[in-house]
């Protein structure tokens, strides 16, 4: 989960119009409120087009006021030809008795590919709602079956024929349509007991599909009900079950962002990116998913860290921020679905991680301007207040390392050691290193090796510090900060 204040992000952002005012807000006194609107998103949709996988597939939420809007941008930066679908969720499941006009109760989702021919959708499972459907009118073996008809509303004339069973009941497609199966294909049906035929000869002949032998998933359709994919209210009461009532209005079921994660194939371990983290509903469907079929989908949270109102029910609850809802609800989803699924192994941990600039000062002096209180403050070349995790972070950014891998605290020869991954990098921030540390970072072989460029300026270990990994380790790559 990342986040940056919104003080800091703002002026960086172009989100302020002329008059010093936030544009995204401002839709009374901004007359240009839909292009400022839509220059606030352009960028961030060229960057999730770039971070996407070939097979990846883009989801966007919107309203019915900028549903036009966005899709024209989506078409300009996605490519029209790699449109998918607009899908409209029924959000609401209530009337608005206050609404001027039309009580509008849905919202769209719009879903566009990466590489249209790349895209995998496996759609979305089969429920009971179509599961009671499939019945068993004739004791058949191999269970609940659908029937449905023999004939077809396509076909020629020539295709038509009159069929008797073995029970003597002649069967002809009714006027106007046609036989969906040959007489040879009926006749192996018939034999093989896959026709419910009824025995007095009253009902017309159907095939029976059996819901053993269907497939567990079928396509989506392009409206969501409320019933099977959640609405407002319904992700309302979850929030409030989990952080507290009224802390975040209206945020996304998590019925509904699991449903689409589960619609993308081989998604198992897929890595999810919400650049509008809100209240966090996408890592709690995302750890939901994994929880029921084992998966190890990963997610990315960006959010700015908006101050919560003084008045309202989320700061008398203590979140100062929106990023503080976000978070306690991650935690308490994650500790909900450990206890409902005892036997999860999924990892239901949290990392936060705030935007700020380099932890390395920027020293550009010409020659004549270093003086000896200047080489002093250059001692230490890390700013003022940032921590040895802050160093850590920086430098797994700078050799393109997973912000999500595991970090263990060592302790070796007495110092404090810093192992990422399965030996990745070991990082040794002191102050001050020994012989004996380096050594034993040596001797554990990791691949990148990181101290501090300040700690190894005693003489005796600036004169031995190659030579213990060249000896002990000469493979490991050592980076000084």
């Amino acid at each position: 989960m990342i986040f940056q204040s919104a003080a800091d992000y703002l002026p960086q952002s172009g989100q302020f119009d002329k008059e010093g005012l936030r544009m995204v807000r401002n839709t009374e006194r901004n007359g240009r409120f839909h292009t400022d609107w839509l220059n606030n998103l352009y960028p961030r949709l060229l960057l999730a087009r770039s971070l996407l996988k070939e097979d990846g597939v883009l989801f966007v939420s919107i309203n019915d006021r900028e549903a036009a809007n966005m899709r024209q941008m989506l078409n300009e930066v996605m490519g029209e030809h790699n449109f998918v679908a607009q899908i409209a969720w029924q959000c609401l499941d209530t009337v608005k008795n206050d609404a001027k006009y039309v009580s509008t109760n849905h919202e769209y989702i719009l879903c566009y590919a990466k590489e249209l021919a790349k895209l995998k959708l496996q759609g979305v499972k089969k429920g009971e709602s179509q599961r009671k459907h499939y019945k068993n009118y004739d004791n058949d073996p191999r269970g609940d079956y659908l029937l449905t008809p023999l004939h077809a509303k396509s076909g020629t004339s020539s295709s038509i024929y009159t069929y008797t069973f073995a029970n003597g009941q002649k069967w002809t497609p009714p006027a106007g349509t046609y036989p969906r199966y040959s007489q040879e294909t009926l006749s192996r049906l018939e034999q093989e007991g896959r026709l419910y035929i009824d025995p007095l000869g009253k009902k017309t002949p159907q095939k029976k599909t059996y819901w053993s032998e269907v497939d567990e998933r079928m396509p989506p359709v392009s409206f969501w009900d409320y019933k099977t994919f959640g609405s407002t209210r319904q992700s309302n009461k979850e929030l409030s079950e989990l952080v507290g009532k009224g802390v975040f209005l209206n945020p996304k079921p998590v019925k509904t962002i699991l449903t689409l994660l589960d619609m993308v194939a081989d998604s198992k371990d897929a890595l999810v990116l919400d650049f509008y983290a809100g209240s966090a509903t996408t890592a709690h469907a995302v750890m939901q998913l994994n929880a029921q079929d084992g998966g190890n989908r990963r997610y990315i949270l960006v959010q700015i860290a908006d101050e919560t109102p003084v008045n309202s029910p989320a700061y008398k609850q203590g979140f100062r921020t929106l990023c503080d809802i976000g978070l306690a609800r991650i935690k308490a989803a994650g500790e909900k679905l450990l206890k409902e699924h005892p036997q999860c192994r999924a990892d239901m941990g949290v990392r936060v991680l705030s935007l700020a600039s380099s932890n390395v000062k920027d020293v550009y002096l010409r020659p004549q301007e270093y003086t000896q209180s200047r080489l002093e403050d250059m001692v230490d070349n890390f700013k003022p207040g940032r921590t040895s995790e802050d160093i850590l972070f920086q430098a797994m950014l700078q050799l393109g390392l997973d912000l999500s891998e595991s970090i263990q605290v060592l302790s070796l020869a007495g110092q404090q050691v810093y192992q990422v991954g399965p030996n990745k990098l070991l990082a040794c921030l002191e102050d001050k290193l020994t012989p004996a540390v380096v050594e034993q970072i040596a001797l554990l072989h990791p691949a990148y090796a990181v101290f501090c460029d300040k700690s190894i300026q005693d003489d005796c270990l600036s004169e031995n510090f190659e030579q213990i990994f060249l000896r002990l380790s000469p493979q490991t790559k050592r980076i000084t900060l």
